[in-house]
């Protein structure tokens, strides 16, 4: 089978978009005191409080066995964090060296993305299926509650039916 151009470059896009989502979401949710991406060790905490003794000590020693190269990862992009940053307030400005940064950071955030996923498969596959269900069932389904003022109806501030101009009857 033969793929043509426009669907090529409709894939393209695909993943030029998922990317640009991942670098977006990593910008807009970095820890608030460094830049750059979120620490993991936050979520790997929640997950191992989640679990029974036994899966926790287990699902433990698989995340630390990756943590060295998930932290190098993790520190490759919070430079190209840093180099966007530097880009953008760079006078003259040089739209070709921001463009150059952040494809840089999305290429460090697919491998941070990559090390964290390989060292999370690892540590799902060690641990009880018990483990993996708890974990599962805490997972918020298409995340309801964001971390901008959205509440669990998945609205935020004036954004309710009947919040705006002309939804209510004054």
């Amino acid at each position: 089978m033969r793929l043509s151009v426009p669907v090529l470059l409709r894939a393209a896009f695909g993943a030029s978009l998922a990317l640009n989502l991942v670098l977006g979401g990593l910008l807009l949710f970095r820890d608030p005191g460094g830049g750059g991406p979120p620490d993991p060790r936050r979520l790997i905490a929640h997950m191992e409080r989640l679990l029974q003794p036994g899966d926790r000590e287990v699902f433990h020693a698989r995340m630390e066995a990756g943590r060295e190269a998930r932290d190098a990862a993790r520190r490759r992009l919070r430079e190209s964090f840093a180099d966007v940053q530097a880009s953008i307030g760079r006078e003259p400005f040089d739209p070709a060296a921001l463009q150059a940064a952040l494809a840089a950071a999305r290429t460090d955030g697919a491998a941070f993305s990559q090390s964290f996923d390989t060292n999370l498969v690892q540590a799902m596959s060690a641990i009880s299926p018990e483990g993996r269900r708890r974990i599962a069932e805490d997972m918020p389904p298409g995340r309801p509650q964001g971390r901008r003022g959205r509440g669990g109806d998945g609205h935020g501030p004036g954004d309710r039916p009947g919040d705006r101009p002309g939804d209510r009857d004054d």
